[in-house]
């Protein structure tokens, strides 16, 4: 089970701009996720449901669907900070309970952004 409250990323290879513009492109992006419950576990379908830009931070609503229904939803916040060369990514969950840690929510940006720009390198990842 995701427990995992919040997640810091150090990124080379992109700018906060180029890395804002593939975060504000996912929403809609879904993956198939297996959720660990205490009977076992099920597959579900987890998808970025919107992101928008706020002050200086990123809200990113993350959905569960399993078989065409709605089952829950996790709140995140994702904020970009220049750091010498690199981008720090700061990710949190700010509402929900956990079925979906902060640091998997990274790598499914970090993800998409090699998608878009190849050179982009994970120096560092924390989880808290």
């Amino acid at each position: 089970m995701g427990c995992v409250k919040e997640a810091y990323f150090l990124l080379n290879g992109v700018s906060s701009d180029q890395l804002a513009e593939v975060l504000l492109n996912m929403g809609g992006w879904g993956v198939d996720y297996f959720i660990e419950e205490r009977r076992g576990g099920r597959w579900m379908y987890a998808f970025f449901r919107e992101v928008k830009r706020q002050d200086d931070y990123f809200l990113v609503k993350v959905g569960l669907r399993e078989k065409d229904r709605w089952k829950w939803g996790e709140v995140f916040m994702v904020r970009l900070v220049e750091d010498g060369g690199g981008v720090r990514m700061v990710v949190r969950r700010v509402r929900g309970v956990g079925r979906i840690g902060s640091d998997l929510v990274g790598y499914w940006i970090v993800e998409n952004a090699r998608k878009h720009y190849p050179d982009v390198l994970l120096e560092e990842g924390k989880t808290f």
